[in-house]
């Protein structure tokens, strides 16, 4: 059980954020999983009390948060075969100071374990509402004419779609930055995931895009 009353938090709910649903999946699933995993290992377990808190791990250098959840939270309301109204994260900075990325990051492909599964699951809620976005629509058919947020949220959405490796194919593009990390033609092929980004950063830069629709 973790204090969160002195932590910043984040309220997010269907009205105002248009992946929500999908960020209850991955919230319930990773709560859930977490469990099975208990009772997998230990022959038993328990219901989530209500203050109980499972942590989703940032990257230092990009974050430098793991965000708190309540699980009995978002699995209460699935139980009863409804849904939740909100979901509420706490933002717990992470001890550690910024390092360099690992030079040893992976291809989703290689996760394994808990971990694998749910960050698995994020690349598919994060390409989900990508597509769903349209940002022809909002900005028209000339990526030059997008929000810069949404420029780097496309060169992110291909790297998930393509084993979490960068995909540029147009060797004259324009480098895009989002929160100190640059993505261009150089970087082609680099993997992303577990590098710079895991579950928060996907959230934040949802969240960074959808503020700028």
């Amino acid at each position: 059980m973790i204090d969160t009353r002195e932590l910043k938090n984040l309220r997010l709910t269907p009205s105002e954020h248009t992946f929500f649903d999908s960020l209850v999946v991955v919230l319930s699933t990773a709560a859930a999983l977490r469990q099975a995993f208990v009772a997998q290992l230990e022959g038993k377990a328990v219901p989530y009390d209500d203050q109980d808190s499972a942590s989703i791990r940032g990257i230092p250098h990009v974050t430098g948060v793991q965000l708190l959840f309540r699980p009995a939270h978002v699995l209460n309301p699935l139980a009863q075969d409804s849904w939740p109204e909100e979901l509420v994260l706490y933002e717990q900075p992470l001890d550690e100071a910024p390092t360099r990325p690992p030079d040893d990051a992976q291809r989703y492909r290689s996760a394994k374990g808990f971990r694998g599964v749910t960050d698995i699951l994020m690349r598919s809620a994060f390409i989900t509402y990508y597509e769903a976005a349209d940002p022809k629509e909002h900005f028209g058919g000339s990526g030059a004419d997008w929000a810069p947020v949404w420029r780097f949220g496309r060169i992110v959405r291909n790297a998930l779609a393509h084993d979490g490796c960068i995909d540029i194919r147009n060797k004259d593009a324009n480098p895009e930055t989002w929160r100190g990390i640059t993505y261009g033609p150089e970087q082609n092929g680099e993997a992303i995931l577990f590098r710079d980004f895991a579950i928060p950063e996907l959230l934040y830069l949802m969240i960074d895009m959808e503020e700028a629709t």
